[in-house]
Parts: structure tokens; C-alpha cells; sequence
């Protein structure tokens, strides 16, 4: 004969809620980093972006440099230095980033003169790793 009681007693409906609850609970505890991860990789990439626009026109401007100078042997220290983009503020904010610009000597020769030139863009930010971009420029030889 069949047993008249089939299905679930009240004690076994209220382990599987428990267990279920945890569960959720456990699961959910992870979204908030989820989405602090997920933002902040959603600024530094904002970041990398505009820094690669800005390295991308200190390229063109050298490489116009080079074309304007391509009769001298040497382009210019104080023009080459000038690469940091006119009109662009030393320091700029960009997603609760400051990125400030410098250029510096990176190779030069025995006679001094500057063979590679590096521009460097150093984005900082508090709570966060510094971010650094660079372009070495050459001179034409």
C-alpha cells in the first residue's frame, strides 16, 4: 500500500530556505566589488584612450617637425622639447585622473646631441596605481 503522506515536511521546507538564503547572501556579497572593478576599469580605459590621442599628436607634431627642419642636420633641442602640445595644461584632469605631461633626453650622443627624446604622460589618482604612458621620438639620421 502507498504511503498517504507524499511531499515535503515543514522542517525540510525550512532547511532548503536556509541553505538557499546563504547562497544568495554568499553570491551577492561579490557584487559591489564586481561593479567597483568594473568602473574602474571602465575609467582607466577612458584614460588610455585619451592618452593615446594626446601621444598620437605629439607624434604628428614631431614627425612635422622633422619635416620642417628634414634640410638642418639636427632638429633643434628647444623645438624638439616643445613637443608637450601647445595649448594642452601641464597637468589635466581626465576621470578623476591627474596627467601631466614632461619630455626628457633618453639617448643622446657624444657630441650631445639628442638622438631619442622620450614624452612621457604620468596619470595619477588616489586609491589607484599610476598610470604611465610614453613615446620615444627620433631624430632622423
Amino acid at each position: 500500500m502507498k504511503n498517504a503522506h507524499s511531499g515535503l515536511t515543514l522542517l525540510e521546507v525550512l532547511v532548503s530556505i536556509a541553505i538557499f538564503g546563504m547562497l544568495s547572501i554568499a553570491i551577492l556579497g561579490v557584487y559591489p566589488n564586481i561593479f567597483k572593478t568594473n568602473g574602474q576599469t571602465r575609467d582607466d580605459q577612458v584614460v588610455t584612450i585619451q592618452a593615446k590621442r594626446y601621444l598620437e599628436q605629439v607624434q604628428k607634431n614631431h614627425a612635422d617637425l622633422v619635416e620642417k627642419n628634414k634640410d638642418k642636420a639636427v632638429v633643434p633641442k628647444k623645438e624638439l622639447s616643445d613637443l608637450v602640445l601647445p595649448g594642452v595644461p601641464a597637468k589635466a584632469e581626465v576621470n578623476n585622473y591627474t596627467c601631466a605631461a614632461t619630455t626628457a633626453d633618453k639617448l643622446k650622443d657624444t657630441a650631445g646631441k639628442v638622438l631619442i627624446l622620450r614624452v612621457e604622460l604620468k596619470c595619477t589618482r588616489t586609491s589607484a596605481p599610476e598610470l604611465k604612458f610614453w613615446i620615444d621620438l627620433g631624430q632622423p639620421v
